[in-house]
This record gives C-alpha cells, structure tokens and sequence, in this order.
C-alpha cells in the first residue's frame, strides 16, 4: 500500500543510503528525505542529539542526485513533496506546462519553475494552432499559457487549454493557476477533472485560492489532483 517513502535523517552510513536508495528504486517508491546538520551548528546540534556524525553535506547532496532522492528543506516542504508523490503519475521529464488566468502568477511561476529545475518550454506548433481559436484574440498561445479571465464565463475553454496543453509532447507537468473563481468553482473543477483525464498520465497540479465553494477543491483531490492555494508552493 506504501506510494513514497519519507523521513528525517541525520546520519546515514554510505552502505545503508545506497541499499535504501537501490530496494526504493527496485519497487519505483520515491524516496522523501530531510537531510538536517548542513551547517556547523547543525552538525553539533545532531552529534548531542542522537549520537550522528552527520558527515560532508556535498557528499550527501551528490549522492541525493545520484540515486534520484527527494531533499525537502521543510517541514512543509517534506509533506508536499509526499503528498504530490503519493497520490500522482511520476513525471517523465521536467517540463514544465504552466496554463493561468493570471498573468502576473504565471511569470511568477515561471521565475520559479526555472530556480526548481523544471524547464518552461515552449509550445509545438501543433499545440499553438490547436490553442488560437480557443483562446480570445488578444491572448497568444504561449507557454506560460495565459488565458486571461475568459474561462471564468466561457464555459469549456478551460478544458481545451488545459487537454491542448497536456497533449504537447515536450510537457511533463501541468500546472494550473485559478485564482479566484467563487461563482462558477464547480463548472471550473469539472472542467480541470476533464482535463486532467486527457493528460494520458501526466500530473496535473492546481493552485485554486481559497473561496467559498469548498465541494470543488473537494472533488480534484477525491480525483487525485493535488491542490494548493499558493502557486510558488505548488512549483
């Protein structure tokens, strides 16, 4: 039943990381770990605490790369990284498919999918001529993909956005910014869901600021969409 595997550490020996990190891969259950003691006074703290010598962080940076290991750098963090992990597809590469009706959230986003290692790429030619009679004309089909408020009244351009986007064979992940949308949040989250079915195994991430219409955040994460309610966190 276990999807990802999380902790604390504060010492671990060579040998048992590399037997960890080799069973974890065997079974294809992402590895969540908090490494602490990174700093001197970390490393002391640790060796009063449990007894750890916590070792040269770089080599436990190095080695977290190598055999593909999780590093949250907070508590908030190490649960995030668990719950996104546990509940959706693994991505097959990192790119990155913002899709906004903000404009401003998008560069946001984008300032960090690039600080987080995930690449913003840019559209198929495919996938902009699939997006122009969606979107209304003075938007343009680009990646961030702004769609300005229009799917707020249009009904169904969500869903086109969202199922165009996913389909670009150069996007790994979907992320989605909402905002507010209290009046229509459940035509706005069956839209998401139809979406999100259409992404043939991609994630799909949602940030959705918090609002009135609880039951539509309630239906993307009994779907298995995570969502979030600030879009640097969702990144």
């Amino acid at each position: 039943e276990v999807r990802v595997i999380a902790g604390y550490v504060e010492g671990l020996a060579r040998d048992d990381l590399v037997a960890l990190a080799g069973k974890a891969r065997e079974k294809k259950k992402p590895l969540v770990l908090m490494k602490v003691g990174a700093s001197a006074a970390g490393a002391r703290a640790s060796l009063a605490h449990t007894g750890n010598l916590v070792g040269n962080d770089a080599a436990y940076a190095a080695a977290f790369r190598q055999f593909g290991i999780v590093r949250p750098q907070s508590v908030d963090e190490l649960l995030d990284f668990s719950h996104v992990l546990a509940i959706s597809p693994l991505p097959r590469g990192t790119g990155a498919g913002i899709i906004t009706i903000s404009g401003g959230a998008g560069i946001l986003m984008a300032d960090w999918c690039e600080a987080s290692g995930l690449d913003v790429v840019p559209l198929a030619a495919d996938t902009v001529n699939r997006l122009k009679p969606v979107l209304p004309w003075f938007a343009t089909p680009a990646n961030p993909l702004d769609t300005t408020g229009r799917p707020l009244w249009d009904a169904g351009m969500l869903e086109q956005a969202i199922t165009a986007v996913a389909a670009d064979p150069g996007v790994n992940i979907v992320l989605v910014y909402v905002g507010l949308a209290p009046g229509p949040a459940v035509r706005i989250a069956n839209e998401i869901l139809a979406g999100a079915r259409a992404a043939q195994g991609k994630p799909v991430l949602v940030c959705w600021l918090p609002e009135n219409e609880a039951s539509a955040h309630a239906s993307l994460r009994q779907a298995s969409l995570p969502v979030f309610t600030e879009p640097v966190r969702m990144v």
